[in-house]
C-alpha cells in the first residue's frame, strides 16, 4: 500500500559518485548541500541518473545507474 506521503526523487550524479554512495549507504546530490536531501524522508524513492561516468571527465554514461528507497 502506498503511503500518501511518499514521494519520488530524480538525482543527476556521475556513476562514480553513485556507486560511493552504494557502498558507504548514503546519498549524495547538488554538491554536497544539503538542503535537497533534508527534503527527503524514509519511505521515499531515489533514482539516480548518471550522465558521465566521472565528474569532470568527458566519457559518457547516460543511464540509470541506481534505485532505492
Amino acid at each position: 500500500m502506498k503511503n500518501e506521503n511518499t514521494k519520488y526523487w530524480i538525482i543527476v550524479a556521475s556513476k562514480d559518485h553513485v556507486k560511493n554512495g552504494i557502498a558507504e549507504g548514503f546519498a549524495q546530490a547538488c554538491h554536497g548541500k544539503a538542503s535537497p536531501l533534508k527534503r527527503m524522508h524514509k519511505g521515499d524513492f531515489i533514482i539516480y541518473y548518471s550522465g558521465k561516468q566521472t565528474m569532470g571527465q568527458p566519457q559518457p554514461c547516460q543511464q540509470f545507474t541506481a534505485i532505492g528507497k
